[in-house]
This record gives C-alpha cells, sequence and structure tokens, in this order.
C-alpha cells in the first residue's frame, strides 16, 4: 500500500531544510522580541513624540491621530 502511494519516510534533503527554517525563524521571532521590546518600553520623553511622528508619515495622506 505505501509502495502505491509512494509515501516516503526516508531522509528527505527539502523537508530536512524545510524545518531547519523553520525552527531558525522561530529563533529568530524570540531574538527580535527579546531584543526589541526592551526599547520600546524606554521610549519616553522626546523620543516618544519623534518615534509617533515618524511613524505617521509612513502612513501617507491618512489622517490618523497617534496620542
Amino acid at each position: 500500500m505505501m509502495i502505491l502511494a509512494q509515501v516516503n519516510f526516508g531522509l528527505n534533503v527539502a523537508g530536512l531544510i524545510g524545518i531547519i527554517y523553520l525552527l531558525l525563524a522561530i529563533v529568530y521571532f524570540i531574538l527580535m522580541l527579546v531584543w526589541l521590546v526592551p526599547r520600546g518600553t524606554r521610549l519616553a520623553g522626546s523620543a516618544l513624540p519623534g518615534f509617533l511622528t515618524s511613524e505617521k508619515k509612513t502612513l501617507g495622506r491618512a489622517n490618523f491621530k497617534m496620542i
């Protein structure tokens, strides 16, 4: 039955690369969260309005009030 369905449970290089890619993506996501979250919580004082106005410029012509 397995031969007719052509199911291969052996070592598949493409599948192995895909699994490694997914694992590295998860590790990268966690590292970016650990690195960026402390920086985001320290935005205060004069840095916070500058950050918000720079974000507002990327929105184009939409008039969003950030604060």
